[in-house]
């Protein structure tokens, strides 16, 4: 019997309801939770708020009155955090049956078991926080899709009972109108697509010998009547010399493109953004290309700092929000840096302090 106690991969107990201590703690406790045997059994009436966790102190207590004051015989099984020697606070799975009574037939001993089941709840909340950013993104998505949709709903219905020659809507703001729609739908499907590939990690590069300098050029040149048209100044500094690298300049444009439209979507109007390049001799691999857009807008709290590269992620969350786009800008622009074999990092002095993003690539 003794072997097959020491084999098994959880500590099992024999708990005094009355003393509210621990009778007897296989050996597993060192394992499971670090302590030695006579640790565990030797803390008398401090057992509880010296190994439970204090938030969970009023559950436990509960399913101890309830065993307590039971007379038939109850299952005990909690899940709380209990404390690890070395590691500090993990979960657990305690269970428990009812042992010994005393001579009115109240419970006076619990024999049970407790698992470490840390790694279990920590995949658990993996999944909850990733449903969780699903059912957001899907409300958002239907958001991002709802506001061009209706325009251009409401722009054909006009045209229909019009026929283009109604004074407000003539037929030229009409068709302008639709246009800038669907160039919004196409992006945020394009978008959807580009993440579709790298999630199952289809997205091909064609490389070739690009000039960085010019990539960046003719981004700025599609761009700029936006920032025109938005009321933001937009300032550049390149290099006068091509700076070659191996890389995919439609891919790279997006990089730059997604890089410049978030700086012109969390600058407020009036605002400021710089985008620069040059070449960076303090990377230990040798020169790179080192790519920089600043902007003197909102700026990024330091725990967004921490996930602004993941799928999905929007600074401004809410969807009465006037920021557009689903949250795949940069994302997109992280992995398309790291296919490239380089990298994209962010600062920012916090929130309305403006942020910069510096895209390093190897030449």
């Amino acid at each position: 019997m003794q072997g097959i106690i020491t084999s098994l991969p959880l500590v099992i107990y024999l708990f005094d309801l009355v003393e509210r201590k621990s009778l007897y703690v296989s050996p597993q406790v060192v394992e499971v939770f670090g302590y030695l045997p006579g640790e565990m059994q030797t803390a008398g009436p401090n057992l509880r708020p010296t190994f439970f966790h204090p938030d969970d102190l009023p559950r436990i207590a509960g399913y101890f009155a309830q065993i307590t004051g039971s007379t038939d015989e109850p299952v005990f099984s909690v899940e709380c955090r209990m404390h690890h020697k070395q590691r500090g606070w993990i979960w657990v799975v305690c269970r428990g049956i009812v042992y010994a009574r005393d001579g009115e037939g109240h419970p006076t001993q619990l024999l049970g078991t407790a698992e470490d089941i840390t790694e279990r709840k920590g995949a658990e909340e993996v999944l909850r926080l990733a449903d969780q950013r699903k059912n957001e993104f899907l409300a958002l998505l239907a958001h991002e899709l709802r506001n061009p949709l209706a325009t251009l709903n409401n722009t054909l219905l006009i045209l229909q009972l019009t026929g283009g020659t109604h004074e407000a809507m003539p037929l030229p703001m009409a068709t302008t109108l639709m246009e800038r729609e669907v160039v919004h739908l196409v992006r945020l499907v394009d978008d959807l697509l580009d993440v579709s590939r790298i999630s199952q990690g289809k997205i091909v590069l064609t490389k070739q010998r690009t000039d960085l300098v010019l990539v960046v050029r003719e981004t700025v040149e599609a761009v700029d009547g936006g920032f025109r048209m938005a009321n933001r100044t937009l300032t550049v500094d390149l290099l006068i010399e091509p700076l070659y690298l191996s890389g995919d300049a439609t891919r790279l444009k997006q990089v730059v493109s997604n890089l410049l439209n978030n700086a012109l979507k969390f600058t407020r109007t009036g605002g400021h953004v710089w985008i620069s390049l040059q070449i960076t001799n303090q990377e230990p691999g040798g020169p790179m290309a080192l790519l920089r857009v600043r902007d003197d807008g909102i700026g990024i709290a330091a725990y967004e700092r921490e996930r602004i590269f993941q799928m999905f992620v929007q600074v401004d969350s809410s969807l009465g929000r006037t920021r557009d786009g689903l949250g795949l800008g940069l994302a997109l622009v992280s992995e398309l840096v790291g296919l490239h074999g380089g990298r994209v990092e962010v600062h920012s002095a916090g929130e309305g302090q403006g942020s910069e993003f510096s895209v390093y690539l190897p030449t």
